[in-house]
């Protein structure tokens, strides 16, 4: 028999498309903001040795990693710059601590396994 220890974050629910608050933003395109927690497998290229394509779970991890920081960026606005963006990323992730996000609603299919602690701007 085996025993799984489980934490609070394995009963933290996905994100849901339904519960956001949904935004247009200037180029008419919606988004929301919510605070969340940044998936395990969301990691660089360097974290992971990834240098193209041909690893199908290397290339989920990039892809992964890659929206959420644009969702980071997204959040901090005009005056965020992407290093600070990824390092927040980086520095959330491993702490398993929350943060802000803003999600486009075209990229939603991207953020399915993303842990929501709260939709914001309600």
């Amino acid at each position: 028999m085996i025993i799984e220890e489980l934490s609070l974050f394995d009963f933290s629910p996905a994100f849901n498309p339904e519960k956001a608050n949904w935004k247009k933003g200037v180029d008419n395109h919606k988004y929301c903001e919510v605070l969340a927690i940044i998936p395990d497998d969301a990691l660089c290229p360097l974290e992971q040795g990834y240098s193209g394509s041909g690893n199908p779970l290397k290339e989920y991890r990039h892809k992964l990693w890659g929206d959420h920081a644009i969702a980071i960026w997204n959040y901090l606005g005009i005056d965020g710059k992407w290093g600070t963006a990824t390092d927040l990323l980086s520095k959330h992730r491993k702490a398993k601590e929350p943060i802000k996000m803003r999600i486009s609603e075209r990229d939603i299919k991207c953020f399915e396994v993303t842990q929501i602690v709260e939709y914001l701007g309600g």
